[in-house]
């Protein structure tokens, strides 16, 4: 821990103390994530930002996404950036994957 000295109003000095503690966690290959408890991880890891549905998507292909007990649904959400190309669209995998195999992101700070 570090201490900080500050001056109050009175010219008075007082020592407060700053530190933080990090949860350590090791990086995990998706195929060594337990699908067992897939809404438990994300309760835990995820910020509650807006509402979600109790459902896990595992796969999709073009607007059909498929969770995890094999129920297909319709994305009618393709409004939001990318989402317009389909999933697992050949086209933008063959483009992201010759972009990233070449530069990834090169910041302009």
């Amino acid at each position: 821990a570090s201490s900080v000295r500050t001056a109050s109003s009175s010219s008075a000095s007082s020592s407060v103390s700053l530190f933080a503690t990090v949860e350590r966690t090791e990086l995990k290959a998706p195929s060594d994530i337990p699908m067992d408890d897939v809404p438990g991880l994300f309760d835990k890891y995820v910020q509650k930002t807006y509402g979600r549905y109790p459902l896990t998507i595992v796969s999709g292909k073009g607007c059909v996404l498929t969770d995890d007990t094999g129920k297909e649904y319709l994305d009618f959400v393709a409004g939001i950036s990318t989402c317009a190309l389909g999933h697992a669209n050949k086209e933008l995998i063959d483009a992201v994957t010759n972009q990233i195999s070449t530069v990834h992101h090169v910041s302009n700070l």
